[in-house]
């Protein structure tokens, strides 16, 4: 005979997507749809604009490890922002073909 348990399970999900800078929240049908101020703004398409750092470190003796995240996220127009900043010291920042 197979007796049954009713388990509840917690999910997390996604409700909001709030700009780190500016604190502005994103609308529309899709998380992550943005209004921006520059109409002809080149980033009006991305959905989802997240800077992010990883770092770990491994213990020799076990072979385990451990590691952190750092994420930012970033509506379009504060995305174009840190983009001219990092341009402005010297950095060379352009787009390379990706498969999706």
């Amino acid at each position: 005979m197979k007796t049954y348990k009713e388990i509840t399970e917690n999910r997390k999900y996604q409700d909001k997507l709030i700009c780190d800078i500016c604190k502005k929240e994103s609308n529309g049908k899709y998380l992550g749809d943005w209004e921006t101020e520059n109409p002809d703004s080149y980033y009006d398409w991305q959905h989802d604009i997240t800077i992010k750092h990883y770092y770990s470190y491994h213990y020799p003796y076990d072979g385990g490890g451990e590691g952190y995240d750092l994420e930012v996220d970033l509506c379009p127009d504060c995305f174009s922002q840190v983009l001219d900043f990092i341009k402005s010291k010297g950095a060379e920042v352009k787009y390379v073909h990706s498969e999706c």
